[in-house]
């Protein structure tokens, strides 16, 4: 469990050190969302681009140019694990 601190009685050094702390967590966390935003956005393209090729290719078979530049399975025979 975290410890809890009174700020008031922290010395100048003491803050700047917590502050310090938070400034980088901050930044971990920024960094760590903006990923996030990044995969889902690829997640989801991902996502609409199986869905169109489900829809327009039923008793098909696919090859590999289609949608492959958005989904690097359509190469390899490997099939995501993703939910729907």
């Amino acid at each position: 469990m975290a410890q809890s601190i009174n700020i008031t009685e922290l010395h100048l050094p003491q803050l700047e050190m917590l502050k310090n702390q938070l400034d980088q967590e901050v930044e971990f966390f920024s960094t760590s969302i903006a990923q996030l935003k990044v995969v889902q956005t690829k997640y989801v393209e991902a996502k609409d681009c199986l869905n169109m090729l489900n829809k327009s290719n039923e008793g098909k078979q696919l090859h590999s140019s289609t949608c492959g530049s958005r989904m690097p399975y359509a190469h390899t025979g490997v099939q995501p694990s993703w939910g729907s």
